[in-house]
This record gives C-alpha cells, sequence and structure tokens, in this order.
C-alpha cells in the first residue's frame, strides 16, 4: 500500500485522478483474470449475494476517488497518518453491524490509535476541512468495505477480489469519456501504475 499510494502521488503531477483509479482497477481485474480464470471461467462472476458484492465494490471505488483526490493537496504522511483510522473505524463498525462484543483490550486499541493518529498528524483546524475530510470519508468508506467482507466470508475469495476491481473498472471507464486528457504516457509511468 505504501508502494501504490507514493506511486500515485507521483503520478499526480501529470495525470488525472480518474486516469489513475482506471488504471489500478483495470490492472487488478487483469491479474485476478489471469490468475483465477482458468479456474473459475465465469464462476469468477458468480456469488450468492450479488448486491452486496456491487456495493461493497462501490464503497472501494468512491474510498479510492476520495484518497487519491485528497493526496493531490495533501502531504502523503498525512493523508496516510488520517486513514490509518481505518482499523479504529471498523472495530467500531463491527460492533454495530456484526454484533461483536467491545472488550476492554478494544476500547484501549482505538483510544491509543486516535490518539496516535493526533500526534502525527497535529491537527488544527485544517483537519476538518478540505482534502483531509475527504480522506475522513474514505477511511469510512474503507471501514465499511472491510465490515462488508466479513459478511461474505461464505463467498469464493477469488471472486470477492474480483468484484471490486470490476465495479472500479466499470464505473470509472464510465466516467474516462468526460475526463480532459493532454498527458502522454511514458514507460516509467505506465510501470509505476503497474506497480502501484
Amino acid at each position: 500500500f505504501a508502494m501504490l499510494d507514493t506511486c500515485v502521488k507521483f503520478l499526480l503531477r501529470g495525470y488525472p485522478v480518474p486516469v489513475l483509479v482506471f488504471f489500478r482497477y483495470l490492472i487488478q481485474a487483469l491479474a485476478l483474470i489471469i490468475w483465477a480464470g482458468p479456474a473459475l471461467r465465469f464462476g469468477l462472476f458468480r456469488t450468492a449475494q450479488p448486491a452486496l458484492q456491487i456495493v461493497r465494490g462501490t464503497l472501494i471505488w468512491i474510498s479510492s476517488i476520495c484518497f487519491t483526490t485528497a493526496l493531490r493537496w495533501m502531504p502523503l504522511a498525512d493523508a496516510t497518518a488520517i486513514a490509518f483510522g481505518t482499523p479504529m473505524l471498523v472495530v467500531l463498525l463491527a460492533v454495530v453491524f456484526l454484533n461483536e462484543r467491545m472488550t476492554p483490550a478494544r476500547w484501549a486499541f482505538v483510544v491509543v490509535g486516535f490518539a496516535g493518529m493526533l500526534l502525527i498528524v497535529r491537527p488544527g483546524a485544517s483537519i476538518f476541512q478540505g482534502a483531509a475530510l475527504l480522506v475522513l470519508l474514505g477511511a469510512a468508506l474503507y471501514g465499511a468495505f472491510q465490515v462488508m467482507t466479513r459478511k461474505l466470508r461464505r463467498e469464493d475469495p477469488r471472486v470477492t477480489l474480483f468484484y471490486p476491481a470490476l465495479c472500479g473498472t466499470t464505473m470509472m471507464a464510465l466516467v474516462l469519456p468526460f475526463v480532459e486528457h493532454d498527458f502522454a504516457w511514458n514507460g516509467a509511468h505506465a510501470l509505476l501504475l503497474v506497480i502501484g
């Protein structure tokens, strides 16, 4: 994830957010088709809970757009520190939506994690506006994505990996025709996209 975010931050200098998000999901989809496609064939699309898979895939797609857009204006370290709030959100969401028990150890994890995030970010009024709010929204959506992953635990993991890539690629393909693009690809940037 650190490598992916660093590559994206670098590529944002010359490429629009929708292009980078599209290629992230396209490469993931192609990799899963190459890896799992020969064994599953059309089973890669087969799921007992299609609505939940699509909603989950949409959440991670929107989360990616939020985080990538925020990186255009925020230092990578600050955005990452705020995004580290996701595990704390997952613990709280698991209590609400999965009926998991909140133990003293989990409460301690949430409090210490939140304090650590604040120490890194050193928040002032600026953390609650602009790009930082996009990161917070992305973290909340990613937390919901994780909780939904738990609800899909009986599904084939390859299918559950494939649906976010499918949703992200499809939705970004619908957006791309409306994105201005006056950039020129080069081999190094293409390699960074594949790595990221």
